[in-house]
């Protein structure tokens, strides 16, 4: 199966002026007076590496940097966010040490336990206290 990748590419359409220099950031079009060419690409590798070539020479560090630094910023917060939840709700559905007691001594109490039942509800008490 043949996968067909289309890229719109906008290019400052000026015969008299040498575009390599400009520079544009991802998701900004280049305005005033300028036409945008679509360009359509196919596997052919050699056009998807000299599509990437252009658009390293074209970028700009410094913002691409600010902008992954923005995005792991994002993601961390929103795993750091995710870990509270997740906790949180592991400690609300969990029993509270009272509760425990109270069944404990409740099987302590009950004559219809074995004696190793109770002994280990015993345990478990004295763990608590």
């Amino acid at each position: 199966v043949a996968v067909a990748v289309a890229v719109a590419v906008a290019v400052a359409v000026d015969p008299g002026t040498d575009n390599s220099s400009e520079k544009y950031v991802v998701g900004e079009a280049p305005t005033s007076g300028e036409e945008e060419t679509s360009v359509q690409l196919e596997e052919d590798p050699q056009k998807l590496q000299s599509l990437l070539n252009w658009a390293i020479e074209h970028s700009d560090p410094t913002e691409l940097k600010k902008r992954a630094e923005s995005a792991e910023t994002k993601d961390r917060k929103a795993a750091e966010s995710q870990d509270k939840a997740s906790t949180l709700d592991i400690l609300a559905n969990q029993e509270s040490e009272a509760e425990i007691m109270k069944e404990k001594i409740s099987v302590v109490k009950n004559g219809t336990e074995s004696v190793q039942v109770k002994l280990r509800a015993l345990s478990t008490l004295d763990d608590l206290v």
